[in-house]
C-alpha cells in the first residue's frame, strides 16, 4: 500500500475534485466510505457524491476552523531563501513564503494486481490509518473531522481511497503533522500485514537504500515536454497538450542531454556529466553557466556556498519564471555536500599534452589504464573481495567521463545513452560514500577523471581499438553488477545494469563496421558470441546520423 500526502488551503476545492469526473474522466461512483461521525451520521451524505453534496461535506469538515478562526500556516523555506537572495527584506521574504495548509489530503492505493477491496474493508483501513495518524482522538486527544472518498480505479487500475481531513480539531487546536510521511509509511506496513495485502519489503531497508533512486518527473512535467514538441499528452483521456508551452516548441531542450525529455531529466543528465568532468566547485559552476544552465547559489550568512539549484531558461512556470531544481532533488549523488566529497577524494591529473603526437599517445594510454581498472573491478565484484556498491557508482563516473570526452557526435550520443541507462543502477546504499570506496572503486574514479581531463577525443585512428576494449570491459563489469543487484533483491537496479551492458555490447557491434581511421569497412564482421544474459533494453543498432551540430541524445 502506498500513501501519498499533500497539503492545501481549500477543503471545498478538494471535495469538489474528489466528487468530480477526475482529470481523465476516471472517477466513477464517487461515495464516502468512512469519516468522522458528523459526516457518516448524516443520511444526505450517503450515496453518490455530487457537487452540492461535496460542498456540504466540505463545510462540515471545515466548520471548527471557521468557528475558532484558527490559522494553520507554514513557511516554505526554499521560497523564503529565494526571496531573500533576490534582495527582499527578511521579514517580507518570510511573509511571502508563508502558506495556508489547513487541509490534509492523503490517498491510499494498492497495486493493480491485488484487485479491488470492499467498501467495508476500505472503511476499516481508513479508520486504522487515521487512528494512527492522530486525527481521530484514539490516543485520548480531541478528534478532527475527516472523510474518506472512494471513486473507482485510477488510470493504472489501482484501487484507492482519498482522505480529506482538517488540521483543526473540534476544540480549535491544530493536529501535528510532523514527520507524517514517515508515520504513514509505518502504518501502511502494519495495514499490509493485517489485511493480507502485498508487503513492500523496501520499507525494511536502510534509508540510504530506500532513497537511492533519482526523482521521477511529475505528470505535469511530462505533459509540458510533450507540449514543447507540439504533441498531445501521453496520458490517456487527454484530448490535447496543455495550453502553456515551453518556449520554442521545436527546441529539443538542453544541449548534451537526451532530447525531448522533461526538463528535470535533461538537467540531471547535464549536471551529472559536468560534475564528472570538472575538478572542483568553481569549475563546475562555470561549466554550467557556459552551457546555458541557470544556476542559483545558496549562500549562508558568511557568504559560503551551501547549496545550488539549476534551471533550464526555457522551462518556466505560469508567471514566466524559470523552474529551479535543487541538486539533491535531481539525484541523491548531485547534492552539494556529496559533490564536494567526490571532488575532494579525486586525485590530481596532469594537463593533457598539446603536441598532437603526445596527445594521441596520452589518449591511448589513458584508455588502456581505464580498461585495466575496469577489468580489476570486475574481478573484485565477481569474487566478492570489495564492496560492489562504490564500484557501481564509480562505473557510472567512467561512463559519464567517456561520454563527456567523446568528440564525435555519434560516439557521444551512444555512450551517453548507456550512461543514462546505468544511472539508476548506480544509486544504491553507500554507493556514493567516498569512505566506503575500496582500492578498485578509487581506481575507477581516477580512470573516469583521466578520461574527463582529455576534454575531447575521437574514438578513431589509434584510439579505436582501445575504445572498443574499454566498451567490452565495461560490458563485463556491468553484467557482474547486474548479477550482484539480483542477489541483493534489487530487480530494477539489475535491469538497469543489464540494459547498460547490452548498450556497451551494441556499441562495439555498431562500430565494428568502422576501420581504425573511422572509415566504413566494405564488409561488416560477424560479432563474437557473448556470455551476457538476455534482457534489458537494447540500443538502436543503427544510430541516427543526422544532426544540427549539437550534442543529441538517443533516438527513442
Amino acid at each position: 500500500m502506498i500513501a501519498y500526502i499533500n497539503n492545501g488551503s481549500r477543503m471545498s476545492g478538494l471535495m469538489v475534485y474528489l466528487a468530480g469526473p477526475g482529470d481523465s474522466n476516471e472517477h466513477t461512483n464517487q461515495h464516502i466510505v468512512a469519516g468522522h461521525s458528523v459526516i457518516t451520521g448524516r443520511d444526505d451524505f450517503a450515496g453518490q457524491l455530487d457537487r452540492a453534496t461535496a460542498l456540504a461535506v466540505a463545510h462540515e469538515i471545515d466548520l471548527p476552523r471557521k468557528l475558532f478562526g484558527t490559522k494553520v500556516e507554514q513557511v516554505v523555506k526554499g521560497k523564503a531563501q529565494q526571496e531573500f537572495a533576490s534582495g527582499t527584506a527578511a521579514s517580507v521574504a518570510v511573509l511571502e513564503a508563508t502558506e495556508d495548509v489547513n487541509v490534509w489530503h492523503c490517498s491510499l492505493s494498492i497495486a493493480a494486481h491485488e484487485g479491488e477491496l470492499s467498501d467495508d474493508t476500505w472503511s476499516q483501513i481508513a479508520h486504522d490509518f487515521m487512528d494512527g495518524m492522530g486525527f481521530t482522538g484514539a490516543d485520548g486527544g480531541v478528534p478532527s473531522r475527516w472523510a474518506a472518498v472512494r471513486h473507482g480505479l485510477s488510470e493504472n487500475g489501482n484501487d484507492h481511497i482519498h482522505i480529506a481531513a482538517s488540521r483543526v480539531r473540534e476544540d480549535g487546536t491544530v493536529v501535528s503533522t510532523w514527520r507524517d510521511r514517515v508515520k504513514a509509511s509505518k502504518l501502511c506496513a502494519e495495514i499490509e500485514r493485517k489485511y493480507g495485502l502485498d508487503v513492500i519489503e523496501s520499507r525494511s531497508k536502510p534509508r540510504t537504500e530506500r532513497n537511492a533512486n533519482a526523482s521521477v518527473p511529475t505528470r505535469a512535467e511530462v505533459e509540458k515536454s510533450a507540449a514543447r514538441r507540439g504533441q498531445p499528452s501521453p496520458f490517456p483521456g487527454r484530448n490535447g497538450a496543455p495550453s502553456r508551452r515551453r518556449s520554442g516548441s521545436s527546441d529539443p531542450g538542453l544541449s548534451r542531454s537526451e532530447p525531448n525529455q522533461p526538463a528535470r531529466v535533461q538537467l540531471r543528465q547535464v549536471v551529472s556529466e559536468t560534475a564528472a568532468a570538472v575538478s572542483g566547485p568553481e569549475e563546475f559552476l562555470r561549466e554550467l553557466d557556459g552551457q546555458g544552465v541557470l544556476v542559483y547559489r545558496r549562500l549562508d550568512e558568511n557568504g559560503r556556498m551551501t547549496g545550488y539549484a539549476v534551471a533550464d531558461p526555457a522551462d518556466t512556470n505560469a508567471k514566466g519564471n524559470p523552474i529551479f531544481f535543487g541538486g539533491h532533488t535531481l539525484a541523491p549523488e548531485l547534492s552539494w555536500p556529496k559533490l564536494n566529497k567526490a571532488w575532494e577524494s579525486r586525485s590530481g591529473v596532469d594537463l593533457v599534452p598539446t603536441a598532437p603526437r603526445e596527445r594521441t599517445d596520452t589518449i591511448v594510454t589513458r584508455l588502456g589504464a581505464a580498461t585495466t581498472a575496469v577489468k580489476n573491478a570486475t574481478e573484485a565484484v565477481r569474487t566478492g573481495t570489495e564492496d560492489p556498491a562504490p564500484i557501481a557508482a564509480a562505473a557510472q563516473s567512467v561512463l559519464s567521463g567517456w561520454a563527456r570526452a567523446s568528440e564525435r557526435q555519434s560516439d557521444r550520443r551512444d555512450v551517453a545513452a548507456i550512461s543514462w541507462r546505468h544511472a539508476d543502477a548506480a544509486r544504491c546504499g553507500g554507493a556514493y560514500e567516498p569512505s566506503r570506496a575500496g582500492t578498485h572503486a578509487r581506481a575507477l574514479r581516477d580512470a573516469s577523471w583521466t578520461l574527463s581531463a582529455l576534454r575531447t577525443f575521437t574514438a578513431a585512428g589509434r584510439a579505436h581499438a582501445p575504445t572498443m576494449e574499454l566498451a567490452l570491459a565495461l560490458a563485463a563489469l556491468l553484467v557482474e553488477l547486474s548479477a550482484w543487484h539480483e542477489r541483493s533483491h534489487r530487480p530494477v537496479h539489475a535491469q538497469a545494469s543489464q540494459a547498460a551492458a547490452d548498450g556497451c555490447r551494441q556499441y562495439t557491434d555498431t562500430y565494428a563496421s568502422v576501420d581504425l581511421y573511422g572509415r566504413p569497412k566494405t564488409t561488416v564482421p560477424v560479432s563474437q558470441p557473448t556470455t551476457m544474459r538476455s534482457g534489458g533494453v537494447r540500443a538502436n543498432p543503427t544510430p541516427n546520423r543526422s544532426h544540427d551540430g549539437r550534442g543529441q541524445g538517443p533516438t527513442r
